[in-house]
């Protein structure tokens, strides 16, 4: 399903100099709350852009950064056979992918993977929850489960995976968490003693096999504190701030080579009336983009 509206209203239909696609995935069919909607996301975000200006936070012309927006995925259960088409068209590009509820993660990751055959995926999730449930109401494929079930998929690699911001742990996950030894930082732990400045995240960056290893990044917007960011269905007191965001991404991409990112959990039905989350999510794609773009 191709939407009507285009983040900055750039091509539909990507070519040999596209960079970036960007992509919805308007699926939030197995939330745990009634609070809010994320179906109506990618669109909403799509029409913010509209209002945002043409250059980023340091100048960057954004037309400068080849972007095709391929509308919307029809049906998430086809997303691993429609994301492979979408890739057909300029397997070289990074998709930016707009959900949507947490669990579309899981088969972006996994289309991804398989697109561009990439055999050490990393997975870094910003998030203020581990999403680590085995099951919720009897369900294994919710955005409560997301994270456990992308660490059962990589198998042998599961060690790829790291959570950060985390700040509202159940016992359950935690349990789980330390038994598997899932990689994962507190919020607390990206802080220095002040509380105000972002500290080197060392355990993310060790151990890895080669250099820049391929990552896929998640960005689940409660990550951020509902002072900056009203609109998501779990709310969480003490998350980080956007500037906060920019130096976890610049310290993400000096040491990996982001191949994939999505942004979910945005609710347009909890946003404030001036759609402050909105300009929020957007704002964080234009200046993910232009760092990406930088380094790379």
């Amino acid at each position: 399903m191709t939407s009507p509206i285009r983040f900055f209203d750039v091509p539909s239909i990507a070519d040999e100099d596209t960079k970036f696609l960007i992509i919805g995935v308007p699926f939030d069919g197995e939330m745990t709350q009634s609070r809010g909607s994320c179906i109506t996301a990618p669109d909403a975000i799509r029409a913010i852009s509209l209002d945002l200006s043409l250059t980023s936070e340091d100048g960057t012309d954004l037309n400068s950064l080849h972007i095709a927006d391929l509308g919307n995925i029809s049906s998430v259960t086809k997303i691993t056979k429609e994301v492979g088409k979408k890739f057909d068209q300029a397997s070289q590009t990074v998709p930016i992918f707009l959900g949507g509820s947490h669990y579309i993660s899981y088969y972006c990751f996994q289309s991804l993977s398989q697109a561009k055959s990439l055999e050490n995926l990393y997975y870094i999730s910003l998030d203020a929850h581990l999403d680590c449930f085995d099951e919720w109401n009897g369900n294994k494929y919710t955005h409560c489960t997301v994270t456990r079930r992308i660490f059962e998929q990589l198998g042998s690699k599961s060690e790829n995976v790291h959570v950060i911001g985390a700040r509202d742990i159940d016992l359950p996950e935690l349990e789980w968490a330390d038994q598997v030894r899932l990689r994962f930082s507190r919020i607390q732990d990206i802080f220095d003693s002040s509380g105000t400045k972002i500290v080197k995240l060392k355990e993310i960056f060790t151990n890895k096999n080669e250099l820049k290893p391929p990552v896929y990044l998640s960005v689940d917007i409660d990550v951020f504190d509902p002072s900056v960011a009203p609109g998501t269905g779990y709310p969480i007191p003490g998350g980080i701030t956007y500037r906060n965001y920019l130096h976890i991404l610049d310290q993400i991409i000096s040491h990996f080579d982001i191949v994939g990112v999505d942004f979910v959990e945005y609710s347009t039905t909890l946003d404030f009336p001036n759609n402050m989350t909105a300009i929020l999510v957007a704002k964080l794609v234009i200046e993910t983009l232009v760092r990406i773009k930088n380094k790379k």
